[in-house]
């Protein structure tokens, strides 16, 4: 088996972040790329399980944690934002520097984007915008509707940055995600039950505190921006026909409408004239398919459908 390690670095992004960027290298060219997306409220550390295996497989991940997230800096910006202004262009600025970054050192290895649920939308929005020389798309857990939610979602949010501000915490927000899906679920152990069933990744995450916290104003108008660009059936015709596309659900996910979202989405793509979209749902997860009980089959997976594709 080839052997991978995981760096931590610090990545300069033209826009002016400092980047804490995890970099899993095998000890062997690597076959392939993978640049991770992580989600909301979470950061790129937690898939250093998914990079290790990706790096056992000769496959070299890059995964940077998000502006507002995890160990990223950024200069005169309040905390869980991504920036003061153009938050959402600035986030797919820094994706698309470390991408650079990434196929400057392996010139040589074909690239697939991995995103889960915010990061699935920011995964999408940038192939959108950089499809060229993309050899594949995964988009796990993600919610990318548009219409009547966006609608919704921007009058909440006009009211509280009326009321509060953009830097303040979306009280409303919160309640009609975080809370109300972990409702939904009815095991109500811990306030984030709806992540998984696995009770130790679901205690570790409450236990981090670069986890788990509420998205301010600035960043949840921000998120809608993504949901908004993936909404649009128009730019999803920028990907190319051919692109080989994972799309990734749970069966009891409360966040993707148990799934209906990844049905949905592959039935939009099917649409536009995509003809290599593989759906993969497992009926029992729940939102992080990388931390449910199935995990390793589920990295497995993933890891055996990149291999088909790239070859």
């Amino acid at each position: 088996m080839v052997q991978s390690s995981i760096q931590e670095e610090i990545f300069q992004s033209p826009t002016g972040a400092r980047l804490k960027l995890y970099v899993a290298t095998p000890d062997e060219p690597p076959r392939a790329v993978v640049l991770i997306c992580h989600g909301l409220a979470e950061h790129a550390g937690r898939y250093r399980p998914f990079m290790k295996a990706l790096g056992n497989a000769g496959i070299a991940a890059f995964a940077p944690d998000h502006r507002g997230h995890g160990q990223t800096e950024i200069p005169d910006t309040p905390a869980h934002t991504f920036a003061r202004e153009d938050g959402a262009r600035k986030v797919l600025d820094d994706v698309a520097a470390v991408r650079a970054e990434a196929q400057r050192r392996f010139p040589d290895s074909p690239l697939v984007v991995f995103g889960h649920s915010m990061g699935g939308m920011i995964a999408i929005n940038h192939a959108m915008n950089q499809p060229e020389k993309l050899a594949g798309l995964v988009v796990a857990n993600s919610d990318l509707r548009g219409g009547a939610l966006i609608s919704l979602a921007k009058t909440v949010l006009a009211w509280e940055r009326f009321r509060k501000g953009s830097d303040a915490e979306s009280t409303v927000l919160k309640a009609l995600t975080f809370d109300a899906w972990n409702k939904q679920i009815g095991e109500n152990r811990t306030e984030a039950d709806w992540l998984s069933r696995d009770h130790n990744e679901v205690d570790a995450f409450i236990a981090d505190p670069n986890c788990g916290w509420a998205p301010t104003v600035s960043l949840w108008r921000d998120v809608f921006r993504f949901v908004e660009g993936g909404a649009n059936d128009e730019r999803l015709k920028n990907l190319p026909n051919d692109l080989p596309v994972l799309l990734i659900g749970g069966g009891q996910d409360p966040a993707t409408r148990k799934a209906a979202a990844t049905r949905e989405l592959q039935k939009r793509m099917t649409k536009t004239g995509m003809s290599n979209v593989t759906l993969r749902i497992d009926e029992e997860d729940r939102h992080e398919t990388l931390n449910e009980t199935g995990r390793d089959k589920a990295m497995a997976d993933i890891i055996a459908w990149m291999t088909r594709v790239l070859n």
